[in-house]
């Protein structure tokens, strides 16, 4: 079987085995994936379930990488130093990689790391960074399992979860490919296929603890104006009991709000929406009643939070 690797002059490769360096002692390119898929599929769910560690920027992804294959690569987390091509693909040059990167993370940053966004624009926009990651290549190996923790995390962030597990290596391969030469509506759309909202999730959960299992949970409408106390917020909504509609709660995104909640937690407020998807608040009008105090919720819920995030 020819070597998978057959870069003579490649310091990653061992020119005895035609395998990458290891630290486990593999010498076959079968024994090798196997170990490697064994270790990083332990350390991505260590990722998957600890806080996200990192500014998502270049450092966050190495050291993504690092935590994955460190059991495995000594060179684990270390910026590639030769040039790698698959098939009509070639990725970015080495040298160029840290600047390039720099450059794409500090957009992503501007973008608030894609909080507060909607599933359709945030698996648009994550989509995005997937594909410019992955022409990255920053490693010589592990990429895509690197990429994927790291958009994972972005995710979670953002109260999403992506179900990497449900995409199959071809239809990423296709959609990775698509990126580089075309655009990355492919990979948007896995990510959107395969998305859940946790932070409607956490939102309805919080509202229903104050107000009642049995309350009924919407979003709220452009041109609307809503009245009500504002029971507390998760990472991208703010939950607000209606005055006119007993029973009901309302869900606002909490990027899209503008005004003090913070100051009046727990008071009836209104939250109208003059124009487009802007939320404006102020106090209630005398005539809705004297706000009541609500109860602390039980631990575990988001109220208190700081609004103003």
């Amino acid at each position: 079987m020819a070597a998978k690797y057959d870069t003579p002059s490649d310091p990653y490769v061992d020119p005895t085995t035609g395998i990458m360096r290891n630290s486990v002692g593999a010498r076959t390119q079968p024994d090798l994936d196997r170990i490697e898929a064994a270790f990083a599929s332990v350390r991505a769910y260590e990722l998957e379930k600890g806080p996200a560690v990192g500014r998502y920027d270049l450092d966050h992804l190495r050291s993504i990488h690092r935590s994955l294959f460190s059991d495995v690569y000594p060179w684990a987390g270390e910026i590639r130093s030769v040039v790698i091509e698959k098939g009509e693909t070639r990725f970015a040059m080495p040298e160029h990689i840290e600047g390039a990167g720099a450059q794409l993370f500090r957009q992503l940053a501007r973008e608030q790391n894609l909080r507060g966004l909607g599933a359709d624009e945030f698996a648009s926009r994550a989509g995005h960074y997937l594909g410019e990651i992955n022409a990255l290549h920053p490693f010589r190996e592990g990429n895509g399992r690197a990429q994927r923790a790291f958009i994972g995390q972005l995710a979670s962030d953002a109260g999403y979860a992506i179900a990497w597990d449900r995409v199959s290596r071809d239809d990423m391969t296709r959609a990775s490919i698509e990126a580089y030469h075309s655009t990355p509506d492919r990979l948007s759309q896995l990510i959107r296929d395969n998305l859940t909202d946790r932070d409607h999730a956490r939102a309805v959960e919080l509202g229903r603890s104050l107000a009642g299992a049995g309350a009924s949970v919407g979003y709220a409408e452009l041109g609307q104006t809503y009245t009500g106390r504002v029971l507390g917020a998760t990472e991208r909504y703010v939950v607000q009991e209606r005055a006119d509609l007993p029973g009901e709660l309302v869900l606002h995104n909490r990027y899209r709000v503008v005004g003090d909640l913070e100051a009046q937690r727990g008071q009836a407020v209104e939250i109208r929406y003059p124009q487009g998807d802007v939320a404006l608040v102020m106090p209630a009008k005398a005539h809705d009643g004297p706000a009541k105090e609500i109860a602390s919720p039980d631990k575990g819920s988001d109220f208190g939070r700081d609004f103003g995030r």
